[in-house]
């Protein structure tokens, strides 16, 4: 992986190097998921009892494909109309694409650098949100994402909407065959469970690191103490407050703490 963004940044600068690095990723783990099942199995053995709860659970998405087609349309609409951006790979060079006073011609080379970027994340995330919908029977809403693309491309909004209604019915359409080439690779559904664990790790040592940031930005290292105090309590009473929302909690209470031993004089900001 860091091979990867090396790489590109160095002989590709104008490609987005997380968004290659996240197909890159995907793309060795399916293989090294893949690899495994045809390592530890028979040739006729198959989780055929995984395939049929992924039947159910396409039918009830197929079931709602008309909803799903029009949200797929507003949604492409909407990020031709310079309203939306897709996610975290495209919205800076996006920002950049829509600033006042650059060119056209590099306005368009930069939506052409977000929508490659956004079609690649998709590519990346495939698993992750096939075996989400197919374990749930819920459906993203942007689907695979690519409608983000669709609307970044299209020519007016009504053309966007157009192909981000048949791109998202594609996608729904194709979950059946999807279903039953994951009900082969059961290593495939368990990494796509492990990444969903990761993502929400990571959300949770990030929210905590940067709580603990503000709450020194705030008040030093006694906004610290405060915080981390808060956060250390939660966890002691058996988290009533889940463990993503506490670091915020905890900063939040630590800045009307300070605020109160501000007002009765035994605490002086620096």
């Amino acid at each position: 992986m860091l091979a990867t963004r090396v790489l590109v940044v160095r002989f590709f600068p104008h490609l987005n190097p997380e968004s290659i690095e996240i197909f890159i990723g995907m793309v060795m783990l399916l293989g090294i998921a893949i690899s495994h099942d045809l390592r530890h199995r028979d040739e006729q053995d198959m989780d055929m009892s995984g395939i049929s709860v992924f039947e159910e659970r396409t039918s009830r998405i197929i079931k709602n494909l008309p909803y799903i087609a029009i949200v797929g349309a507003l949604i492409a609409a909407v990020a031709c109309m310079k309203i939306f951006a897709g996610s975290e790979v495209s919205i800076f060079t996006l920002e950049k694409a829509y600033a006042a006073g650059i060119t056209p011609e590099a306005s368009q080379t930069l939506v052409h650098q977000a929508a490659l970027a956004e079609f690649m994340r998709g590519l990346g995330f495939v698993p992750l949100i096939a075996t989400t919908a197919l374990a749930t029977g819920v459906y993203a809403v942007a689907g695979f994402t690519f409608v983000y693309a669709v609307g970044y491309l299209a020519p007016n909004p009504w053309i966007a909407a157009l192909l981000g209604a048949m791109v998202i019915s594609a996608e729904v359409l194709l979950l059946r065959s999807i279903g039953k080439w994951l009900g082969r690779y059961p290593s495939v559904r368990n990494a796509s469970d492990n990444i969903r664990n990761a993502m929400n790790m990571l959300m949770e040592m990030a929210l905590l690191v940067g709580s603990i940031f503000a709450a020194i930005k705030m008040a030093g290292y006694t906004g610290f103490s405060i915080a981390t105090a808060l956060y250390f309590l939660n966890e002691s009473l058996g988290r009533p407050i889940q463990r993503m929302a506490a670091p915020v909690v905890a900063v939040m209470i630590a800045g009307i703490v300070l605020n109160i031993l501000y007002w009765c004089g035994l605490f002086i900001p620096a």
